[in-house]
C-alpha cells in the first residue's frame, strides 16, 4: 500500500489486524513484526536472518530436519510420552519468563544434544537429569599465538559442554549486545575443563579460525578496544542444557 500526504510517499508493509485493542494482529509494519504462539500475541523487531552458511550451521539444519521427519514417524504412544515429560520440565525464554516444553520441544533438544556427540536419536525421553549450573565457577581463557584454550577453576559434573565464542566486538558491549553472535564451535567432554592442574583446557583456535576467518598463527593481534565473548553450555545427563557460564575477554591497546 502506498499513501500520498502532502507531498510525501508513504509505503506501508500488508499486515492483518483486528480489533482497537489489538486481540490479533499479523504480518510487520515499521520495523515491528506481530505474530502470535501458542502462548500469547507478541512483537519484535524485525531483523533479516543471519545465515552464514558455515559447517556448523549446516550440521545443525541437516539434524533439525532429520528430527523433524522422524518425530513424525512415531506412534501417538511414543509422542504421548514425550508430551507428559515435558510437563517435568521447565525452560526459560528471553524475556525472564518460564515455560513447559511441548513434547516435540523436549524431543529436539534431547536429541539435538544426543547427535551432536554422534549418539543415534532416541525414540522416549531420557530419565529426568538432575539440575546444576556453571554460573558460579570461573574458567581461564587463554587466546594467544596459535592458542586459544578455556579451562574451568574448578570440577563440576557434566555429561559434555557446548563451547560458543563471538568474533572481536566493540569492548564497549554489554552481554545483552552480543546474545546473537555466538558461535558455536564444538561440542566437548568434560575431561579438558576439569580443575585439576594437570588439564590442559579444551583447544579451540583450529575452530574458531574456521568459524570467524581469523588466523590466530604466528602472531595474535587482536583489534585494541576489542574483545572476544565465550559462552559454555553444559550438558545433563537427560541431553537438556544447563544455565551457561558467559565470560569476557578484553584487549586493550
Amino acid at each position: 500500500m502506498v499513501l500520498l500526504f502532502l507531498g510525501y510517499i508513504f509505503k506501508l508493509s500488508e499486515m492483518k489486524f483486528i480489533s482497537n485493542q489489538w486481540a490479533v494482529a499479523s504480518g510487520s509494519i515499521n520495523g515491528t513484526v506481530y505474530s502470535r504462539n501458542r502462548f500469547s500475541a507478541y512483537t519484535r523487531n524485525r531483523t533479516n536472518p543471519s545465515n552464514p552458511q558455515s559447517e556448523m550451521q549446516t550440521i545443525s539444519r541437516s539434524i533439525l530436519s532429520a528430527l523433524a521427519s522422524a518425530w513424525k514417524e512415531l506412534t501417538d504412544a511414543e509422542r504421548s510420552q514425550w508430551d507428559s515429560a515435558g510437563d517435568l520440565y521447565t525452560f526459560s525464554n528471553n524475556v525472564d519468563g518460564t515455560y513447559h516444553p511441548t513434547g516435540f520441544q523436549l524431543y529436539q533438544t534431547q536429541n539435538i544434544n544426543l547427535m551432536l556427540q554422534t549418539t543415534a536419536p532416541t525414540d522416549t525421553p531420557l530419565p529426568l537429569g538432575s539440575y546444576g549450573n556453571i554460573t558460579g565457577y570461573g574458567a581461564l581463557i587463554d587466546i594467544s599465538a596459535g592458542t586459544f584454550t578455556v579451562h574451568l577453576t574448578s570440577d563440576i559434573t557434566s555429561n559434555s559442554f557446548k563451547v560458543f565464542a563471538t568474533g572481536y566486538v566493540s569492548a564497549g558491549l554489554g552481554a545483552g549486545s552480543v546474545k546473537n553472535k555466538f558461535r558455536l564451535l564444538r561440542n566437548a567432554d568434560t575431561t579438558p575443563f576439569l580443575g585439576s592442574s594437570s588439564s590442559t583446557g579444551e583447544a579451540i583456535a583450529n575452530e574458531y579460525s574456521v568459524q570467524f576467518g581469523v588466523d590466530l598463527t604466528p602472531a595474535f593481534t587482536p583489534p585494541a578496544n576489542s574483545a572476544i565473548w565465550v559462552k559454555l553450555v553444559g550438558t545433563r545427563s537427560d541431553m537438556v542444557d544447563i544455565a551457561p557460564l558467559v565470560l569476557k575477554v578484553t584487549f586493550l591497546p
